[in-house]
């Protein structure tokens, strides 16, 4: 028996066998593998002996059956004996590691190329990702999957991980539903399909923005990029799920086309490495701010003006929000605005995640690097509005540029008196016990169940339940002085 000298190193093996199409005849999870280096052209790498994959030696591996890895994975292993049949012991899988792009390094030994591209292109029989179809049914939003009938294949993960687990690959990214009717919103108003047609923009389906650039658009993304990154890119951008909407609802995902791929491509541009084109594809599916919007909706001045900012204290450098502190209160802006909407501070656009209109901080999101002394503050005015009906009468709503349905300043300001004026009636309602009002501890609860009823109806029924309460409460307390004479009530 003849040993290899270099049997005790570790060596490297493709998968080429032990999936659907070529199974282990003894279904024991073995896989076959050939060695690049060593086996030629001529072989057949379908032809090889079957090997079992080594396990830890703990009860529950040994008791474990999981299925042999996908044709063109990389192993590591041990050989013995030459032409010995199963005499490779295979101890570990590359999946973490980066899937090759299939060229050699100079100075390096010529592999089996023309075999690791044979085998890395062998169907699996599993299926590829499938794409999200949105659709009403009945009146409802649903979204289906719909399988697109391709295998999945090795060698659509060349240039990046093989699990293909990464963020903007891994699931679908589906979009913010706006202004959906919910039990809990004191009022709702869902906008028609021709009140979301006047809206501009488009829905963004990043997948087909990215699969829809140009030759000159994707030599421009990858002239940064080595062989293998630039591989890698052109594998997210075939994985990455396309969405196809009906269009007639609102969601947080609209852009403008044509700004948000000039921003797109800028980014990509300076990708130099794996680590940088996972961030920027992450940052395209969720950055409202490089969505072109603003592009469509007119810039106001708000009279205010930021003299300052802070990173949130407390967080870790890595935080995305920042306080911004202005000179005056946001109530006291020339035009209304309040979270959600887009502002500009020193020519960047950024949205606002929250506002108290008698507060002078608001928090805005990207977080802002540098500090504002004086520097003017503008605020992106609202793209459409529409007429509603409120629970005390028509509401004018405001739709700004990221979908986002809100009453304007005057509505506002109603609803906002209605509301004071529904608590005072709900305080006058009185309970059991003196002094004690009827809802107690419930009545934020039942504040919002009353605003859902429509036509200033709860005032109504606020009036006949204090009547009521009133007349009960002045009985219970008449019968208690009757049995308790003597005691204070």
């Amino acid at each position: 028996m003849t040993i290899d000298p270099r049997s005790e190193s570790v060596q490297y093996f493709v998968v080429s066998g032990g999936h659907k199409g070529k199974p282990d005849p003894n279904k024991s999870g073995a896989v076959q593998c050939f060695n690049p280096a060593y086996h030629g052209p001529n072989i057949d790498p379908t032809d090889m002996p079957f090997n079992t994959p080594s396990t830890p030696s703990f009860g529950p591996f040994c008791e474990m059956h999981g299925g042999p890895p996908e044709p063109g994975t990389v192993l590591s292993g041990t050989r013995g004996a030459l032409g010995e049949g199963q005499t490779l012991n295979i101890t570990g899988a590359y999946s973490g590691g980066i899937n090759g792009t299939g060229q050699t390094v100079a100075g390096n030994q010529s592999l089996g190329l023309s075999l690791i591209k044979l085998v890395s292109e062998l169907a699996t029989s599993k299926s590829g990702k499938p794409r999200v179809i949105e659709k009403m049914v009945d009146g409802v939003l649903v979204r289906k999957i719909e399988e697109t009938g391709k295998d999945w294949m090795h060698n659509m993960t060349q240039g990046i991980a093989p699990h293909a687990a990464w963020n903007p690959i891994a699931g679908q990214f589906l979009q913010e539903m706006k202004n959906v009717e919910t039990a809990k919103q004191s009022f709702a108003q869902i906008p028609d399909a021709g009140m979301i047609a006047k809206l501009p923009g488009s829905i963004m389906n990043l997948g087909s923005l990215v699969k829809g650039l140009t030759s000159k658009q994707k030599a421009k993304v990858t002239q940064n990029m080595s062989p293998l990154v630039a591989q890698g890119f052109e594998s997210m951008a075939n994985l990455i799920s396309d969405t196809e909407t009906s269009g007639t609802t609102m969601t947080g995902g609209r852009i403008n086309p044509e700004v948000f791929t000039e921003n797109m491509i800028d980014l990509l541009s300076q990708v130099t490495n794996i680590s940088d084109l996972v961030d920027v594809m992450h940052r395209l599916q969720y950055d409202e701010s490089i969505r072109g919007l603003e592009e469509y909706a007119k810039s106001a001045e708000t009279g205010l003006f930021a003299n300052t900012n802070v990173v949130i204290a407390g967080e870790e450098e890595e935080e995305e929000v920042s306080y911004l502190i202005l000179d005056k209160t946001v109530g006291e802006s020339i035009v209304y605005f309040t979270e959600g909407y887009s502002i500009n501070v020193g020519s960047q656009t950024h949205i606002v995640i929250s506002a108290e209109q008698d507060s002078m901080e608001i928090t805005v999101f990207p977080k802002i690097e540098k500090t504002f002394v004086d520097e003017r503050v503008k605020v992106y005015l609202p793209v459409s509005e529409i007429e509603v009906d409120g629970p005390y009468g028509p509401m004018t709503m405001d739709i700004d540029m990221n979908g986002n349905m809100k009453p304007n300043k005057s509505s506002a300001e109603s609803l906002q008196k209605a509301m004071k004026g529904l608590q005072t009636a709900m305080s006058l309602c009185p309970g059991g016990s003196l002094g004690k009002s009827l809802f107690g501890d419930a009545g934020a609860v039942m504040g919002e169940l009353f605003n859902r009823i429509p036509n200033n109806g709860a005032q109504q029924i606020l009036g006949k339940v204090a009547s009521l309460t009133a007349i009960t409460g002045l009985t219970h307390s008449l019968n208690t002085k009757a049995l308790f004479p003597f005691t204070r009530i």
